[in-house]
């Protein structure tokens, strides 16, 4: 088991600056639909707050069509679907 080092800042609403032992990044967004820049590359995070289920996409490195966009939106339209299953479910 490695030791692992994470720490992070608010600058503003929405806005986060993250450190780690690879390095710096910046979180932009909040409850619900959070995109993050860092040293690992660049992650969207699509949840539904305080339901336990989310998607996240690790976007790819490199030039050309980055097709883990439309991945977002499919999760984005799964998890929108699962919720309202549920509230209709728990009417």
């Amino acid at each position: 088991m490695g030791f692992r080092f994470r720490k992070s800042f608010k600058l503003a609403p929405g806005v986060r600056v993250n450190l780690s032992k690879k390095g710096a990044g910046v979180s932009l967004g909040g409850k619900g639909l959070t995109h993050s820049i860092g040293p690992s590359g660049r992650r969207t995070s699509i949840s539904a707050p305080g339901s336990g289920m989310s998607f996240a996409v690790q976007h790819k490195k490199g030039r050309g069509k980055d097709r883990s966009e439309g991945s977002a939106l499919l999760g984005l339209l799964w998890l929108i679907g699962i919720v309202t299953f549920l509230v209709w479910l728990l009417k």
